[in-house]
């Protein structure tokens, strides 16, 4: 997802947000020393900003290294437990932590367990309703609850000021191995506030269910299905993804996610596991935009095998760090032979694999390719 989608993805927390600005008087995009005057880093670090009352957002203003196509961003994390959205990693505050991004990630941290609304692909406010709305829930630890209530109102008016507005709380519990969630109906209305709708629960990060429900009827996994109700599991990210029947507002949801014995106490073997799978697909892409002198060699290649079947997530991830050592050693190889190559010989083997002309421009071009390629692998290893 890109940022501009990403932006308008986050319309319905923004504009909850916005309320929260209304009634409080304070900008929901704000320094961090509005909330850790006592942290000497919320002052020293100008460029990052609390993001509502869930996100801190640190961008990067400088350029990607042009040999490794990221950027170094050291990233201040206040206190508490928060999760990096592009990569699923678990960070402990207070901290400064040094971390990479390429030129498609914005490092964004939510809160440990927070709630965050979002819609479907849209390509302007209001282009149609929010049906699925979408609710990322971020791990909880054992015994933790959160809280959201999502803010609505027919945004074409200043009826909000005489109370023509909705209010939907919607809260998460994880107790052991099962987590629930709760979505209650709507307090208040508003002319074009919808009579019913789906629900698209996302919960990062975690392992799959073993049984979902929702108001006590067990939902099917469907891994190829995503408009028919059901659940589905991104192997990639490790997302759990359940899509609710639409239902009228004014009645409750209640969403139980059951995982395997021992789920929990086994979380943090998935930690930092995302962004390690973006590292490696960015690889994969490098390389392969320089066949056919190149391609990505097979242990580069890291199927979906777990979103087609989430029961062997354990046994593929137990073998994930054993595989991503081996991709690692497979790019050393392609670019030992050549790391220290003038370019008018490598242009000369290279003209093997191409009948064609290779002239030294292009040949340097190869060799960057493969030294980014392992810059981004060592740098998604997992810990």
């Amino acid at each position: 997802m890109s940022t501009f989608q990403l932006r308008y993805a986050l319309e319905p927390y923004i504009y909850t947000e916005a309320r929260r600005t209304y009634d409080t008087g304070t900008a929901f995009v704000h320094p961090l020393y509005y909330d850790y005057p006592e942290a000497a880093e919320a002052y020293s670090d100008k460029g990052e900003y609390a993001y509502g009352d869930s996100m801190i957002v640190s961008p990067i203003t400088h350029a990607v290294d042009p040999s490794t196509q990221l950027a170094k961003q050291s990233v201040w994390i206040p206190n508490g437990e928060w999760i990096e959205w592009t990569s699923g990693k678990h960070l402990s505050g207070p901290a400064m932590v040094e971390r990479s991004f390429s030129i498609r990630q914005v490092p964004v941290y939510l809160r440990a367990g927070a709630i965050v609304p979002m819609q479907p692909p849209m390509q302007y406010t209001g282009q149609k309703p929010v049906d699925p709305l979408i609710l990322n829930v971020w791990p909880l630890a054992d015994g933790q609850s959160s809280s959201y209530t999502l803010y609505e109102d027919g945004s074409d008016s200043e009826a909000y000021k005489r109370g023509v507005f909705a209010l939907m709380p919607i809260s998460a519990t994880q107790y052991g191995d099962t987590l629930t969630v709760e979505i209650t109906p709507v307090r208040g209305n508003y002319p074009s506030m919808p009579s019913s709708r789906g629900y698209e629960l996302r919960l990062p990060a975690d392992w799959p269910p073993e049984a979902v429900l929702a108001n006590g009827q067990a939902l099917t996994f469907r891994p190829s299905d995503s408009n028919t109700p059901g659940w589905a599991y991104d192997g990639n990210t490790l997302s759990t993804i359940i899509l609710v029947a639409s239902h009228p507002v004014t009645e409750a949801v209640h969403i139980e996610v059951r995982r395997g014995p021992g789920s929990l106490s086994t979380r943090t073997k998935l930690d930092g596991f995302a962004g390690a799978v973006v590292r490696l697909h960015s690889a994969y892409d490098t390389l392969n935009q320089e066949w056919p002198f190149a391609w990505s060699p097979d242990p580069l290649i890291e199927g979906d095998r777990i979103s087609y079947r989430p029961e062997t997530a354990r046994e593929e991830l137990s073998h994930f760090a054993q595989r991503y050592s081996a991709a690692k050693a497979s790019v050393q190889q392609l670019l030992d032979p050549v790391a220290h190559l003038p370019s008018d010989q490598l242009s000369k083997q290279l003209v093997k694999y191409n009948s064609s002309q290779i002239v030294p421009e292009r040949a340097q071009h190869y060799r960057v390719s493969l030294e980014s390629a392992l810059v981004q692998l060592n740098d998604g290893t997992p810990q």
